[in-house]
């Protein structure tokens, strides 16, 4: 797992995982959908570091249970809750070039079953620094807030639920110095997304609300059966002007979810079952500068998705486990939807562990969001796709070994990973066939990504830990007109 950035102009950060792209990683929060669609790349701004409890990281297309959008792995950050929080947590940060940072965390407790968690975070900077003399910022001046609240409920007879409403307001102003004046107030800045400025500006706001509620009942004679909901439910609006080229963008998103576990005779033997509803609406407009002309689109996209699943797990044996699980998805835009997952662990022994993993996953992409710093040129996009619009669909497999040793009475371990990705359809965005133009494509040849991993670690001295690992990536791309097939910016060799 790499934390990279996407690119030079917006200076967004974004997770890669087995060499590809974030958007092939399905990232979640609390166990519910979490950056994706329209805040593919920006989302992981949403989450505060301070916010942050555990995150867990599942290498593979990851279970059946959370969608059928895992290709890579999934990724789930756990926030803090009124169960996890601290009392009450603030930090307030400053620094040179104007930027200050405030986070606030408290729980309490309201009754015997209801419990709530305050999460704030507030982010300012309206300096304007260009230290270089280059005539553009260094760094944006933006303000960001986000709030979040949780409640929690224990009932007496197996009942409990988790609510959270959270809100996201992100403004953010980049450019040419002349483009801005000291003093000048926000609404001044925001005000350049309805028209260019004399020089060249790239402006942003965000506003985004979400709602997520789960709620799941316990059988109080038998704790291995459960029924329980998931609901989350977001609006998202973003804007941007970079230069001439605006952007307005718009994602209404719903899934609801009804899962039932239990076993097969007893505890060796147990699964997990249920249905899902997924809908997503889309409707973005594009303005283009092309000499004296402007160019207007409209794209607009509605998915909704019904689906069930189902999810087995082995574990009789001291030594092996399985889980094993298959989606139906039957979506309005593509049809039918079939995500096969399997996992399985076998113990060697007592301190080596083997696992091998599979799976298929599906994906719609969302390109004007997903390439946002190709904004900041004069390109046009060029639409090359049939008027059949195709999903991203690619297989996962792959395998693990971990063996934990004494080395000199000290603790130590070895991992070794190897995994490849398989596209059978892609969305392929091509920078190279032309310098005046982006083109979108489907995948006609082939695209996959093959990575290996070495790691050891050391406990050499009780105060002196060692880490040695190596990484090996081919991730590659057929392009029409001979163009390079190597995905750019992905590192092949590192250690």
């Amino acid at each position: 797992v790499d934390a990279s950035f996407t690119d030079a102009v917006t200076g967004t950060r974004q997770i890669r995982m087995l060499g590809l792209d974030g958007k092939y990683s399905q990232i979640q929060v609390d166990n519910l959908p979490g950056p994706r669609g329209l805040s593919a790349v920006k989302g992981l701004m949403f989450i505060p570091g301070d916010w942050v409890n555990e995150i867990h990281i599942s290498k593979g297309a990851g279970t059946a249970t959370q969608g059928y959008e895992s290709i890579t792995g999934q990724i789930n950050v756990a926030l803090k809750n009124p169960e996890t929080a601290d009392p009450l947590h603030t930090n307030i940060y400053v620094n040179g070039a104007g930027r200050t940072e405030f986070n606030y965390i408290s729980k309490h407790d309201v009754s015997r079953r209801w419990s709530t968690a305050v999460l704030l975070h507030g982010l300012t900077n309206q300096t304007i620094n260009d230290r270089n003399d280059d005539g553009f910022l260094d760094t944006p001046m933006q303000r960001n807030y986000v709030a979040r609240n949780e409640w929690k409920f224990k009932g007496d007879r197996g009942v409990r639920g988790e609510y959270a409403l959270t809100a996201v307001q992100m403004e953010s102003a980049a450019g040419q110095v002349g483009a801005f004046e000291p003093g000048d107030a926000w609404t001044d800045y925001m005000g350049m997304l309805e028209g260019p400025s004399a020089q060249w500006s790239a402006i942003t706001e965000l506003n985004r609300v979400e709602a997520t509620a789960k709620t799941g009942f316990i059988f109080p004679d038998a704790e291995w059966r459960s029924i329980g909901t998931q609901w989350s439910f977001y609006d998202h609006h973003h804007v941007h002007r970079f230069g001439r080229n605006a952007y307005d963008g718009r994602e209404r998103f719903f899934r609801g979810s009804v899962l039932y576990a239990d076993i097969f005779g007893n505890t060796n033997h147990s699964f997990t079952t249920g249905l899902t509803f997924l809908y997503n609406d889309f409707d973005e407009g594009l303005e283009f500068a092309q000499d004296s002309l402007m160019l207007t689109y409209d794209v607009t996209r509605t998915e909704r998705v019904p689906g069930a699943f189902f999810e087995y797990i082995w574990s009789g044996n001291e030594r092996w486990s399985v889980i094993g699980g298959i989606r139906y998805d039957q979506h309005n835009l593509f049809g039918a939807l079939v995500s096969p997952r399997f996992h399985a662990r076998w113990s060697v022994t007592e301190n080596t562990s083997w696992k091998v993993a599979a799976g298929r996953g599906y994906r719609t992409a969302n390109p004007f969001m997903e390439q946002l710093g190709t904004w900041a040129s004069q390109r046009q996009w060029i639409w090359g796709l049939s008027s059949t619009v195709r999903p991203e669909i690619a297989t996962n497999f792959g395998t693990n070994l971990t063996s934990k040793f004494r080395l000199n009475y000290r603790e130590a371990t070895l991992t070794l990973d190897a995994y490849s990705t398989q596209f059978e359809n892609k969305l392929v965005v091509d920078l190279d066939q032309s310098t005046q133009a982006i083109h979108l494509n489907n995948l006609t040849g082939k695209s996959f990504a093959n990575t290996a991993q070495a790691e050891f670690n050391w406990d050499v001295h009780r105060r002196f830990d060692v880490r040695l690992a190596y990484r090996w990536v081919n991730a590659h791309t057929d392009r029409i007109e001979g163009n390079p097939t190597e995905d750019p910016f992905v590192s092949k060799h590192r250690a």
